[in-house]
């Protein structure tokens, strides 16, 4: 029942103080659509699916990749994997690099990101962490989310570095594929994954839904 489906997600929103949303994509079944459409819901956010084969990279090379015979090195920068547990310094900089700095962000943020076993990878220049990166693999598709620049240090390819140490520590780790979730208005970063040899897979959208606390 749509709409009772609905009424769920909107009730565990509201008394959270939160606009209820919908995440959709090219394979979302048109029924669903069209029933949050009826229901006032409209896009509030979309962005590219992308992907990209695993096959020819050199999975020998992910081990020094991923720091455990010394970090990758570009001039200044090293590049390496920091475990499976989430690190510290790695969620104060993210929390902090993309402007989260509420204390409910503090407290979920770790729950979200450590909820399921992930590789966190990370750019260090001049000893000090300048760009960050989450890998999860499921089954045989490695995800890469989390990819933030410290403000200061961007168009200096650290970005690349990452995404190139994510595929190479994906295809060791026996992903076939890399995806990522990029949102329109982030041109930087689709030029980025286009660069990295990502091509579209599909599209995805937020849907967001009315204030339906006010009375009349």
């Amino acid at each position: 029942d749509a709409q009772a489906a609905i009424g769920e997600v909107e009730e565990a929103y509201r008394v959270r103080g939160l606009p209820s949303r919908f995440l959709t994509t090219d394979s979302s079944a048109e029924t669903e659509v069209a029933a949050l459409r009826a229901f006032g819901y409209v896009p509030a956010l979309t962005g590219r699916i992308l992907a990209a084969p695993t096959s020819g990279t050199d999975a020998g090379s992910a081990a020094q990749g991923a720091g455990r015979r010394g970090p990758l090195t570009s001039g200044t920068a090293a590049v390496s994997r920091t475990g499976s547990e989430l690190p510290a310094e790695w969620l104060d900089a993210w929390l902090s690099w993309n402007g989260r700095r509420l204390p409910s962000d503090r407290r979920l943020a770790p729950r979200i990101l450590g909820a399921t076993r992930s590789t966190f990878l990370e750019v260090r220049a001049e000893g000090t962490l300048a760009a960050l990166a989450r890998l999860t693999i499921a089954d045989d598709t490695a995800v890469i989310d989390c990819l933030v620049t410290d403000s200061g240090r961007r168009g200096r390819g650290y970005g690349r570095l990452l995404v190139d140490l994510a595929k190479r520590e994906a295809a060791e780790q026996g992903a076939l594929a890399c995806l990522a979730m990029v949102v329109d208005s982030n041109v930087a970063s689709l030029h980025l994954f286009a660069r990295a040899g990502f091509s579209e897979l599909g599209a995805f959208r937020y849907f967001e839904g009315p204030d339906r606390n006010s009375c009349c």
